[in-house]
């Protein structure tokens, strides 16, 4: 980004690739903003019906984005019935005096990663995600009283020193994207935007900048 323009600018290095610089955003991101890394993501049946929330992000590896959800919540009943999604992260933090402000959207495919691998950032997760998984199905109906004897319950059999295991029906997702589009601007700069998209006929990702 120049420091002399009125208008942002995306610097694309020759052969960039959107995961190079989806991870150097990210850094940035968490070296001055120092917050997990939380997305919108939006998925949908078969017959077209969108739905979207906000999650976590456990991991960006493999060129992969990685997540952990119950299966049979309304998100995990859609990318069963249609891999397909969209994801959108809203990134904005203040760097040497400017507010910057970033968006990254993608779209790509689910896949499920193994119960081990997902189990390994299940017990990284804080105490009452654990706990919230064990307790809840999400989506269904409750009564706020069951659940707080049940969270009691949990937090007593912890403080006893039991380890929670990841329930079965929590589940690790990835997101393969095939397309990518970076907006980024800093105080009253006019943003700037680059679009990614594989080439299925050579495996390379073609890019052009776009009006923001």
């Amino acid at each position: 980004m120049t420091d002399w323009s009125g208008i942002a600018y995306i610097d694309i290095k020759e052969n960039t690739s959107p995961f190079a610089l989806t991870a150097e955003w990210f850094d940035e991101a968490k070296k001055y903003g120092n917050y997990k890394l939380v997305f919108n993501l939006a998925t949908s049946t078969k017959s077209g019906e969108v739905s979207n929330r906000f999650l976590v992000l456990q991991d960006f590896v493999n060129d992969k984005f990685r997540f952990i959800s119950n299966e049979n919540s309304l998100k995990g009943q859609d990318m069963k019935e249609n891999p397909m999604v969209a994801a959108c992260f809203l990134l904005k933090y203040s760097k040497d005096g400017n507010h910057i402000t970033r968006q990254l959207r993608c779209q790509g495919t689910i896949t499920k990663m193994s119960y081990e691998e997902a189990s390994d950032y299940y017990k990284k997760d804080p105490l009452y995600c654990q706990i919230r998984s064990h307790i809840y199905r999400q989506g269904e109906i409750v009564d706020w009283n069951e659940q707080k004897q049940k969270y009691d319950e949990l937090v007593r059999r912890v403080e006893e020193g039991v380890t929670l295991t990841m329930p079965v029906y929590q589940t690790g997702y990835e997101i393969s994207p095939f397309s990518f589009d970076f907006y980024d601007s800093a105080g009253d700069q006019i943003a700037d935007r680059m679009v990614f998209k594989k080439n299925e006929e050579n495996g390379c990702w073609d890019y052009h900048r776009v009006a923001a």
